[in-house]
């Protein structure tokens, strides 16, 4: 096979990836047939994900009838949202979940979540949904952090994903994007903040979620990151952030209102991640409150699950806290 500059090179040398793209092209050839029907197991696992989307968009164009299975996003991306079949096994019970086309304003909203937050969880049995990209990058960073000590959501079948990847995030989007996921066979875990009056919007979740796991009273993502840390480790924390901004946030702050100080810069500036390894670095423990959470996560997943619909964290999580068996 010709690779431009880099000259030829033997097709047995070329891998997996090279003979998956040649028996694909031989099926898109066979679908030039009038009516043609074509089928296929684990369509794109051998496929880099260009290809997968490009190929399985050529078969569907192509082709009288396609039925393709897959663990595959970008296959997936290739169909319209009603086309997709996705098939579940929960409890000893098998299932199958098809998307409707929107119908009015607020299906159309969630299926813009789609393919931005649900098709990368395509394989996993739950999702976790977070209010917005700043509590996904925490709750996410921790989660990595904890190997090998602890197992992560992965362990159990548990995707966090975010309600919006930007401004349109919040505790009033998590019901839009969990009726999304419930539609698709999910097993649906809110994670939310308690920093501001929400009675309406927890009932809504209890009808779109199966649990909702919320932080104490006026706790929001922040005031969880610095919960547990003494003044010192925050101070030291704070001083590794003169790397992005002009001034230390923590800097001339009386040790009573270091910790204020250090959530209105964090909230403001998006500073969560830089901030949250040099806190762990500095403490040699992930924040205990945010374990916490993610274990009563990794608990709710289970089918077995048969706890309280809402969980509330405490105000001050023990550390240490492990995953019931």
């Amino acid at each position: 096979m010709h690779l431009d500059a880099a000259s030829p090179l033997a097709l047995a040398s070329h891998g997996s990836t090279a003979a998956a793209m040649l028996g694909v092209a031989e099926a898109i050839m066979l679908a030039t047939a009038p009516g043609a029907v074509i089928l296929a197991d684990d369509f794109g696992d051998q496929l880099d994900t260009a290809n997968a989307e490009h190929l399985a968009a050529r078969l569907r164009a192509s082709a009288g009838q396609l039925w393709l299975s897959t663990r595959r996003p970008e296959v997936a991306r290739a169909f319209e949202p009603e086309e997709l079949v996705r098939l579940t096994r929960r409890g000893g019970v098998r299932a199958w979940h098809r998307l409707e086309r929107p119908a009015d304003r607020r299906a159309i909203r969630a299926m813009r979540q789609l393919h931005t937050q649900l098709l990368p969880a395509l394989t996993s049995p739950t999702v976790a949904i977070t209010e917005g990209p700043h509590d996904l990058v925490v709750y996410g960073t921790v989660d990595r952090q904890r190997l090998p000590g602890a197992a992560p959501l992965s362990a159990v079948g548990v995707r966090l994903v975010a309600a919006g990847t930007g401004q349109d995030g919040g505790i009033g989007e998590i019901p839009v994007v969990a009726d999304l996921a419930r539609s698709l066979g999910f097993r649906v875990i809110a994670l939310i903040d308690r920093d501001k009056a929400e009675e309406q919007t927890i009932k809504q979740l209890e009808a779109s979620c199966h649990v909702v796991v919320r932080l104490p009273p006026k706790t929001a993502i922040e005031g969880a990151l610095l919960a547990g840390a003494d003044i010192a480790a925050i101070r030291a924390a704070s001083a590794t952030l003169t790397a992005f901004l002009n001034q230390d946030p923590a800097e001339g702050v009386p040790d009573t209102k270091v910790v204020d100080a250090v959530k209105h810069s964090l909230h403001k500036k998006s500073l969560h991640e830089p901030f949250l390894d040099a806190l762990v670095e500095e403490t040699q423990t992930p924040p205990p409150m945010i374990v916490d959470v993610l274990d009563h996560v990794a608990t709710a997943a289970s089918t077995s699950y048969s706890g309280p619909a809402i969980i509330d964290i405490p105000a001050v999580a023990p550390p240490g806290v492990a995953v019931p068996s």
